[in-house]
């Protein structure tokens, strides 16, 4: 739409090209295990010809501390309808340092995703699975929590099939592999690998560009002996 003024055209249409925004953490920062180089959101970005946004990444954080906080930050950021694309990728930190029961983060997981969807019916959320944790063991190792990392990340797919939206698998860090794809060999991505990983966003986002969440409550069953 415009207005004229005598010979002046105003143009009051303003339109802003497609934006990719992050969420997660350290390995949606960039860390490699000894400081920040080019995130992946940055290779989807270019891959899908979009901008991108990062800010609401935070090294350390988890979805038992901060994924509340974070997208509660999110949702009130002034700008968050302009994101087209939105990517989430928390777990690793659960899975080494978390302190809650597996059904406990999962709720949360699912109730924070549903919250992010309902507040940016505009966005395409696509989760990334954390690649894997190698720290003092392997990502079948229960940690403090009563779970494992597989034991987390097949409840975020569960639940990330459920709401329909996109899922990036962990299939760039592998057991064999692992010594020269992480940085420190232990948790974080190479420069190379955050590429790669970028890549595998891009194309999921291209296979899927749309998804419609489902809000299904449920519990999910815990592993054995693992506390209430």
């Amino acid at each position: 739409a415009s207005i004229t003024f005598g010979s002046i055209v105003i143009n009051q249409t303003e339109t802003h090209a497609s934006e990719i925004w992050g969420l997660g953490d350290s390995t949606s920062v960039g860390y490699n295990g000894r400081t920040n180089v080019t995130p992946f959101i940055t290779t989807t970005a270019n891959d899908i010809q979009a901008y991108s946004n990062n800010w609401h990444t935070q090294s350390g954080s988890s979805i038992q501390n901060d994924m509340g906080r974070m997208v509660r930050e999110f949702n009130g950021d002034k700008y968050h309808t302009r994101a087209k694309y939105i990517v989430v990728n928390w777990g690793v930190n659960d899975a080494n340092y978390g302190t809650a029961n597996l059904n406990n983060v999962v709720e949360e997981y699912r109730a924070r995703l549903s919250d992010l969807k309902a507040k940016n019916p505009q966005a395409t959320i696509t989760v990334v699975l954390p690649q894997g944790t190698w720290l003092n063991g392997d990502n079948n190792t229960i940690r403090q929590g009563g779970y494992s990392l597989n034991d987390l990340r097949n409840q975020q797919r569960i639940i990330a099939r459920d709401m329909r939206l996109n899922i990036v698998e962990s299939t760039t860090v592998t057991d064999s592999n692992h010594t020269w794809t992480l940085g420190d060999g232990t948790v974080h991505p190479t420069t190379n690998s955050y590429v790669a990983i970028g890549h595998k966003v891009a194309n999921a986002i291209k296979s899927n560009p749309l998804n419609q969440s489902l809000y299904t409550w449920y519990t999910v069953n815990r592993p054995p002996n693992t506390p209430n």
